[in-house]
């Protein structure tokens, strides 16, 4: 493991002119078996400042959670963070930072700050996080527009293998595990959040996907069963995502 780490460097070809070897000295090693282990435990010592905020990491993905009563706390623990990230040798992308204010409610009783909270941040009504759009009223709106969207691409999909030959036995099998699990994919996350008219859309999806022979007839859709989230608890809070970006300092590394 010890040799894998140590020595590491890139070299670039173009038209027949090769560079000269360039060392990489940090970093995390992108497509090896051992790059999200390896990130695991360079981030281990990464954590808040406050016991009050929440620090969430996925891969080079860091959520950081405010509660509204800890709002003037924000500031400092994206300091710290930065601190952390210049010590570790990695930079935050600026273009990733992005700041939602999320309300309880759907009337808020108290207006957002009109600048970001985080110096550089950019404010936005939601966020993609591991796959699911959070809007800022914690509804599932926008998420369901991206994968019905997704969706009605995949059933043109269907129909090309059916023109050719698919049988309908085979093919309500690759109807659920394409367009049917695009569309339940972490829904034990959203579901909860959803409206009649978002349950509505899914059925419409369902029957369209019926009446062309995609799927049985008597396939329904599974309504699981979900606790509130914890952070459901906090009248607003701000939810302030950054990258640690170890891709972007690989990527100014080959710049040679």
């Amino acid at each position: 493991m010890v040799n894998y780490f140590e020595h590491r460097g890139h070299i670039t070809r173009h038209q027949g002119k090769e560079s000269s070897f360039a060392e990489i000295n940090a970093s995390v090693v992108q497509g090896s078996v051992v790059g999200p282990t390896s990130f695991v435990v360079v981030a281990s010592d990464l954590h808040t400042l406050y016991s009050s905020n929440m620090l969430m990491k996925y891969a080079d993905d860091s959520y950081l959670l405010v509660g509204s009563n800890h709002i003037a706390t924000a500031s400092e623990e994206f300091k710290h963070i930065t601190i952390w990230a210049r010590a570790n040798n990695l930079r935050l992308n600026p273009s990733k930072t992005k700041e939602l204010i999320v309300f309880k409610s759907r009337i808020r009783h108290v207006l957002p700050p009109a600048s970001p909270i985080i110096s550089g941040a950019e404010r936005v009504s939601s966020l993609r996080v591991l796959g699911v759009v959070i809007s800022s009223d914690l509804g599932i709106s926008a998420h369901l527009d991206q994968v019905l969207s997704s969706c009605a691409s995949s059933m043109y999909a269907l129909r090309v293998l059916r023109s050719h030959g698919l049988q309908p036995q085979m093919l309500h099998k690759v109807t659920k595990m394409t367009t049917i699990a695009s569309l339940m994919y972490a829904s034990p996350a959203w579901w909860g959040y959803s409206s009649a008219n978002d349950c509505a859309r899914i059925d419409q999806l369902l029957r369209k996907l019926k009446r062309s022979g995609f799927c049985q007839k008597r396939l329904q859709m599974p309504r699981p069963w979900l606790m509130k989230l914890m952070i459901a608890s906090f009248s607003q809070f701000f939810w302030i995502q950054t990258t640690s970006c170890e891709s972007i300092f690989l990527r100014q590394a080959y710049k040679l």
